[in-house]
């Protein structure tokens, strides 16, 4: 498999988006053991600001869909009742507001914005303080805001220069936002954050990088497109040093050690989805079987020659479960 020689230029401003979130040290990876813990250190800020007996008044929403991961772990910590998840619009009790992260408000705007709320609590495993601050500033009905971890702004360094002019350009194209930043990465073994940036070839806000392969992340993986089927056996992944992106049709492998961007399209780019769903050569001949009118064989071979120039290219990794 050969790379891109020449860079187009709407590719290198991709490029340069994803060099950005790369740069940025303290990413981080919340598998579930450590969100189990995170969901513990929640419940215990919650719990130091309101009394189990004071909870039980307490309606419980998840913001989808991290924050029904979230809230089904912090049921169990704070020894919820079934009836206090049974939310309904416009409620008269207080509510909770789950999530997994936070970086902007939009969501938390959305759901404010289609119920009448006389007192809500928000709580996250991570989000910026200063989201937090403005959306307590901004709305009189949040009442408390929980976050068992802080996301660092890094926008005011990394825009020393032009921070005013970096925040009114990022307004004016996002907009609806109570809080503009560039916070932390972090990515979670259920989902990865967007990554949106503005591409001024293509004139569009994208956002197909991810960060964290398929096998370490279940939206990355069944973002791909490919339905989830039984494999007895998954030995294949997406090298560590690799970095996948998806924009319209077309696939974009970045090797950040050699530095070559690999671009995948048409049957390539399906052998690809299938191979990193799949993560078995063999179930991803079986599986393309049924849309190519090819002979097996022919097409095994095929998969086969694919699989180990991805190998050659240090793009693929064999590992045990």
């Amino acid at each position: 498999m050969d790379s891109d020689k020449v860079i187009r230029v709407e590719d290198q401003i991709r490029l340069m988006a994803l060099n950005k979130s790369l740069n940025l040290s303290n990413m981080s990876y919340i598998d579930y053991n450590k969100a189990e813990k995170d969901v513990e250190k929640l419940a215990s800020q919650i719990l130091e600001v309101y009394s189990p007996e004071k909870l039980k008044s307490f309606l419980f929403k998840p913001i989808p869909r991290g924050g029904f991961i979230v809230l089904g772990m912090l049921a169990y910590a704070l020894n919820l009742k079934p009836s206090q998840l049974e939310f309904k619009s416009n409620p008269k009790q207080p509510v909770i507001i789950v999530d997994d992260v936070a970086f902007t408000g939009a969501r938390i705007s959305e759901i404010l914005s289609k119920n009448s709320f006389s007192h809500v609590v928000m709580a996250h495993l991570y989000s910026p303080p200063q989201l937090r601050n403005a959306i307590m500033a901004n709305e009189p009905c949040v009442k408390n805001f929980f976050s068992a971890h802080d996301l660092e702004d890094h926008a005011p360094v990394d825009h020393i220069e032009d921070y005013s002019s970096w925040k009114k350009k990022a307004s004016e194209r996002i907009g609806g936002r109570y809080w503009i930043g560039q916070s932390d990465v972090v990515g979670f073994a259920w989902s990865e954050t967007d990554y949106p940036f503005w591409n001024y070839i293509t004139e569009q806000l994208e956002d197909g990088w991810r960060l964290l392969p398929p096998h370490k992340c279940l939206k990355n993986k069944f973002r791909l497109g490919i339905l989830p089927k039984t494999v007895e056996k998954r030995n294949i992944r997406l090298s560590n040093n690799v970095v996948s992106g998806i924009f319209s049709d077309e696939i974009l492998l970045y090797h950040q050690k050699t530095g070559e961007i690999y671009s995948l399209s048409g049957v390539a780019a399906m052998i690809w989805r299938v191979l990193m769903t799949l993560e078995n050569v063999e179930a991803t001949v079986k599986y393309l079987k049924n849309y190519y009118d090819v002979e097996e064989d022919v097409l095994r071979r095929d998969v086969n020659k694919y699989v180990h120039d991805l190998f050659e290219n240090n793009i693929l990794k064999k590992e045990v479960d």
